[in-house]
């Protein structure tokens, strides 16, 4: 049963450019699309998924991406008022540090 009506071919072509999109099930991969949607879209990307899901389901699915830039980040906490080290991306950044930072 099909909890969203959101559909891969109304978002913009770019952020998929690795995936099949007849392939791709939303249901089972929506915490895929929050973080393209995030990293690489597009306002009328954003503005798809926050009618559909809300801001509380998408701050939740956010939460368990490893990898968020960190402008999503905080954009992400300001509108959800969650702190930054609900988010698995902070967390394993903080394990990981980077050399460089650019």
């Amino acid at each position: 049963m099909k909890t969203t009506a959101l559909n891969i071919h109304d978002f913009s072509p770019h952020l998929f450019w690795d995936i099949d999109l007849d392939g791709f099930d939303i249901e089972n991969h929506l915490e895929f699309l929050v973080q393209r949607v995030m990293g690489y879209g597009l306002m009328k990307d954003w503005m798809l998924i926050y009618r559909e899901l809300g801001i509380d389901k998408i701050a939740e699915l956010a939460t368990h991406i490893r990898e968020l830039d960190e402008k999503s980040l905080y954009f992400i906490m300001a509108l959800s008022g969650k702190r930054k080290e609900d988010f698995k991306c902070f967390t394993t950044q903080q394990s990981n540090p980077k050399h460089w930072s650019f």
